[in-house]
Formats: structure tokens, C-alpha cells, sequence
């Protein structure tokens, strides 16, 4: 009898035991379906119940990291982080994890989180080393620190197929900042001061430029005429020499304007080719 019973409950356990791992994998297999057929919103609504009440670390893991990859598609790279930070470190792909969630933090101008998060990476695997002190030499150059780039991009061991063309586009970038010549808003606006519209010859404006001469040389010459046919206090003068006033000092702080923009529309074209070739390696190393 006790014989049995003793079967019976060993039968008992092992049929719950099959049947939880036999749900785990269902789940795991259905979220994995809803990732790969691209049913975003029902991942994040089936994913997120399962974060709040499945104990199952395996199944958590592959949820947290699905659901960081799709923020992180959608550029929502605070939720990205906050779910790619769920995972274990024994997970598979929490390598993987660790270079998406460095790139968040280096799209949201976090640069000194972005590089911390690289610092659990194993210090024995060259290959890992190599790919973290490029995406170092990147953030340095997003932050126009000219001796790091150059000192991480020199720790570079070896050359590696899959970011050997974004190295070589990263130095290209470096030497065009660093080489670059910077233009100042005080040097635009007094050039248009002294010549109309020199200025904005200075920020690359050719066209604005042209405008800005002729303009003012066409209120100059009318503002001119009536004092000479009308004299000073002719409304004709009072009127064209207002106008020309007005439109001069406008000019003077729209060349200034214009040199600014010009530097900030620069910069921002160089932090997105940076950006660009920073996040290709990640995609291509770990698709």
C-alpha cells in the first residue's frame, strides 16, 4: 500500500513538473511568435503581465529583452534601458543587451552612463574589447574630446570586417571637426555691418546674401536721394531712413543668427553620421 502511494505521488510530481515546463516553453514560444510577427502591441501587453507576475527567470529574460528591442526600435530608448536592465547576466544575449543599452544612453546625450554600461563586459574576449573601445572612441567624438578619441581608437587591437568601414568613416569625421575652423556669430554680424550682407556670405548664405545687399543699397540710395532733393526733415527721408535703419540692424543680428545655426546644423549632421556608424556594428554583430 505504501508502495502505492509513493508511486503514485511520484507520478503526481512529475506530471506538474512537465506540465510547467510544457507552459514555460508555450509561453516563451508565444511571445517569441508575437516578437517575429512584428504584434508590437500585444507583446507589450502580454509581456508586461508577465515582467508583474511570472517568477520563471528564463521567461522573464526573453520577455525584458523583446521588449527592449522594440522600444529600442521605436526610439524609445528610456523604456529600452529600463527593460534591457531586467536581465540576468548569465542571459544569452546580455551582451547584446549591454551594447543596445550603451547606445541608448548615448542617444539621449548620457555619455558618461553609456560608456559604465560597457564595463561588465569580459575583460578576456578581445573581440568585445575591441568593439567597446570603438563605441568609446564614438561617444568621445560626440563629446569633441579630441585626445580620447584618438587614445580609444588607437586601443583598437585588431581590425574586425564589421565595423572596419565605420572606424575608418569615425576618423574621417574626427579630422573634419578637428581641422574645422570654427566661425564666430560676433565676426558675421560685423561683417554685415560694415558690408550688407557679408555676413551671411560668411555663413554660407550666398543667396541671403545677395538679398540683403540689395536691399539695403536700394533703401541706401532712395534714403540718400531724399536728402539730397528734400532735405532731413522731408517725411520722404524720415521715412526711407527708417527703413533702412530698421533693416540694417535686423540684418546685422540675422547674419549673427545665421553663423549660429550654420555651426549648430553642422554639428548636428556630424552627431548623426556618428550615431549612424556607432549603432550599424551592433546590428550587424549580433543579428
Amino acid at each position: 500500500m505504501k508502495i502505492t502511494t509513493y508511486i503514485k505521488s511520484c507520478f503526481l510530481i512529475g506530471l506538474f513538473f512537465f506540465n510547467s515546463v510544457y507552459a514555460q516553453n508555450s509561453e516563451v514560444g508565444f511571445i517569441d511568435h508575437l516578437y517575429n510577427t512584428q504584434q508590437y502591441d500585444h507583446l507589450k501587453l502580454y509581456g508586461h503581465r508577465i515582467l508583474d507576475s511570472v517568477r520563471n527567470s528564463e521567461l522573464k529574460n526573453k520577455t525584458a529583452f523583446l521588449l527592449g528591442n522594440i522600444y529600442f526600435q521605436e526610439k524609445s530608448f528610456e523604456s529600452a534601458i529600463n527593460h534591457f536592465d531586467l536581465l540576468n547576466g548569465d542571459y544569452p544575449e546580455y551582451n547584446e543587451a549591454l551594447f543596445y543599452t550603451s547606445f541608448s544612453h548615448t542617444a539621449l546625450k548620457q555619455f558618461s552612463l553609456a560608456k559604465e554600461t560597457l564595463t561588465p563586459l569580459p575583460a578576456n574576449d578581445s573581440l568585445l574589447q575591441d568593439f567597446k573601445y570603438f563605441q568609446y572612441a564614438g561617444i568621445a567624438l560626440l563629446e569633441r574630446d579630441k585626445e580620447k578619441f584618438y587614445a580609444w581608437n588607437d586601443s583598437i587591437q585588431h581590425t574586425y570586417y564589421f565595423f572596419q568601414k565605420q572606424q575608418a568613416s569615425l576618423e574621417s569625421t574626427a579630422d573634419q571637426l578637428f581641422k574645422r575652423k570654427q566661425k564666430s556669430p560676433f565676426v558675421g554680424g560685423l561683417l554685415t555691418a560694415v558690408v550688407p550682407g557679408a555676413g551671411r556670405f560668411y555663413a554660407g548664405k550666398r543667396g541671403q546674401g545677395i538679398y540683403s545687399f540689395v536691399i539695403t543699397s536700394f533703401l541706401a540710395l532712395q534714403t540718400w536721394e531724399s536728402y539730397r532733393k528734400s532735405g532731413p526733415e522731408s517725411p520722404r527721408f524720415i521715412i526711407y531712413g527708417s527703413l533702412l535703419t530698421a533693416f540694417h540692424i535686423g540684418n546685422i543680428w540675422g547674419s549673427a543668427l545665421s553663423v549660429k545655426n550654420y555651426q549648430n546644423e553642422y554639428n548636428e549632421a556630424a552627431n548623426y553620421s556618428i550615431e549612424l556608424d556607432l549603432l550599424i556594428p551592433i546590428r550587424s554583430f549580433f543579428k
